[in-house]
């Protein structure tokens, strides 16, 4: 279990997308401004990196369906094809294996860039919280 974890950890940072990366990098940027020149904004900033964090979601989640239905191999949609084809693969498990197998790799990347976003949404979301809670000042 640790061992997967540690493999799986540097891929899932590595597989961001670059306008998550920009995203996230203005957000941060616009928190540590707002923390010097104007803490009374870094609640808003945080809510307007929340709200990022959604978007960029949203938008990985969306390439991850076009990836699929074009990655899809057209064997892997059972019910559409023929019976004769149905039968084959339920008799030969060896070649829906090797189908699955093949088929898995290269999700694999779109599903990282969907768990990446929101990772690092997160953590601008908690640097936002965190310099919140020293920056404001208190009553």
């Amino acid at each position: 279990m640790n061992l997967y974890l540690t493999d799986t950890l540097p891929y899932l940072f590595s597989s961001c997308s670059v306008f998550d990366i920009v995203v996230y990098s203005i957000m941060l940027l616009a928190t540590f401004a707002a923390a010097w020149k104007a803490p009374g904004w870094i609640r808003t900033i945080g809510k307007i990196s929340l709200m990022m964090c959604f978007f960029c979601f949203l938008i990985n989640l969306q390439h991850f369906i076009i990836d699929y239905d074009i990655k899809r191999p057209t064997i892997m949609s059972i019910g559409s094809q023929s019976r004769e084809f149905d039968n084959l693969l339920r008799t030969t498990p060896e070649i829906r294996n090797m189908i699955v197998n093949d088929f898995k790799p290269l999700m694999l990347g779109d599903i990282a860039r969907i768990f990446s976003s929101i990772f690092l949404g997160g953590f601008t979301y908690l640097v936002n919280s965190i310099t919140c809670i020293i920056r404001l000042p208190r009553l």
